[in-house]
């Protein structure tokens, strides 16, 4: 693939991105739900066609010359506090929350679900709520794609995620 087209892929993610926090800011839940699945098919394009399989093909011949075994991840692992309760207090079904599972394993291939916690956050008025702890292995930019992601899905005013280890290998 040539370098004009890679430059423009890259402007146009770049452009995409901004819409997305002008949207965000403006509360444009449905042109950031929109915004986000034309970036997600834009990077799915760009990585089957931009990373040629010669390129994949030297980096596994590389590992093994090395030692290591040629499908090692190393990545890093996040955790995404993920709602119980939609904000007017109702339940959230288990079937949306496969659906959510489904979005993110479409971003990241898979995850790993917890038993629930208590939160407790606010200042004038004090919320509680079970959250349920999904531990995720990605890079930063990819949690960040499932925060705005999951902000949208369960329409949150926050998401949390924190970083659990900054190196983690899957074999």
């Amino acid at each position: 693939m040539d370098k004009k087209l890679v430059h423009r892929i890259n402007q146009i993610l770049a452009s995409l991105e901004r819409r997305l926090t002008r949207y965000e800011a403006e509360g444009m839940m449905k042109e950031l739900e929109l915004t986000l699945g034309i970036i997600e098919r834009i990077e799915e394009f760009a990585y089957l066609h931009i990373t040629p399989p010669l390129k994949q093909h030297a980096d596994r011949m590389k590992k093994i010359a090395q030692g290591e075994s040629p499908f090692t991840i190393e990545t890093e692992l996040w955790c995404i506090l993920v709602p119980t309760h939609h904000n007017n207090g109702i339940e959230i079904k288990e079937t949306t929350h496969h659906i959510w599972d489904e979005k993110v394993r479409k971003i990241v291939g898979g995850l790993t679900l917890n038993k629930t916690i208590k939160g407790v956050w606010g200042s004038e008025v004090i919320y509680r709520e079970r959250m349920i702890p999904v531990h995720i292995g990605c890079s930063k930019r990819e949690i960040e794609k499932i925060i705005d992601m999951t902000k949208v899905f369960y329409k949150q005013e926050k998401v949390m995620a924190y970083l659990i280890s900054p190196k983690v290998i899957i074999k």
